[in-house]
């Protein structure tokens, strides 16, 4: 679904609604790679924020958001900046970053380079397009706390959607060790079962081309992750 703007109203895509319900209510809040400003508008439309900082590598891109913004008569509230990641926010100058729409492995290159920790936000809200485990992995190995954590089904597809905060993450007793897949604080989401089913049988069509290989029994291990998650979630109800 593409998000289309109107002078009333502007519609979200899930994932992108999904992100913008994590963001909440804040005083100013900063959406990375912004493309066409959509949920920068957004969040201003629906009083989420009372200042949004729109940022993107893309001079283009941002503007078209600025025209988008023009239309919605949201100008005076959005700031659009040119610039890598989160190097064009002043340190402490947003309440929330959502970072949205990437690959996870160019989320962990923005998140590394901000200092201080996420340009002293409270929280960011990140919605890998891949490398979900890698990046879950770099947030738990970095003292980044997953908060919340939402599974959203967009277009067919199944999206990872959480937000974090600094301070060390705390895996519950049971979950199995550096398994990144998912999030715990998923757990009991709405749409937790069906990541967790098209992920299993995304690594048994895998495991059966991997007989024999050296990666057997890496595949065998993750299947036995999902599992031992299922069934903790299952004990826990």
């Amino acid at each position: 679904m593409s998000p289309e703007v109107t002078h009333k109203h502007i519609k979200l895509s899930p994932r992108l609604e999904a992100a913008a319900a994590l963001i909440g209510v804040v005083q100013t809040a900063a959406d990375v790679g912004a493309d066409h400003g959509f949920l920068s508008l957004s969040l201003l439309q629906r009083g989420a924020c009372k200042r949004v900082i729109a940022t993107d590598i893309s001079a283009a891109c941002l503007e078209r958001a600025a025209k988008s913004a023009s239309e919605s008569a949201l100008c005076v509230e959005l700031d659009f900046r040119v610039g890598d990641g989160l190097l064009p926010l002043m340190p402490y100058e947003a309440d929330a970053i959502a970072i949205c729409g990437m690959g996870g492995e160019l989320i962990i290159k923005i998140l590394s380079a901000a200092k201080p920790k996420l340009k002293g936000a409270g929280k960011a809200v990140l919605q890998p397009m891949t490398k979900v485990e890698q990046l879950r992995r770099y947030l738990y190995n970095n003292c980044y706390k997953v908060v919340q954590d939402l599974v959203v089904e967009d277009a067919g597809r199944l999206y990872q959607v959480f937000s974090v905060e600094p301070g060390q993450d705390s895996l519950p007793v049971g979950w199995p060790d550096e398994f990144f897949m998912f999030g715990h604080a998923a757990l009991f989401d709405p749409g937790f079962l069906a990541l967790a089913d098209r992920l299993q049988r995304g690594l048994e069509k895998r495991l059966k081309n991997a007989k024999g290989t050296e990666g057997e029994p890496k595949l065998k291990a993750k299947l036995n992750c999902i599992r031992q998650v299922l069934a903790l979630r299952a004990g826990a109800k």
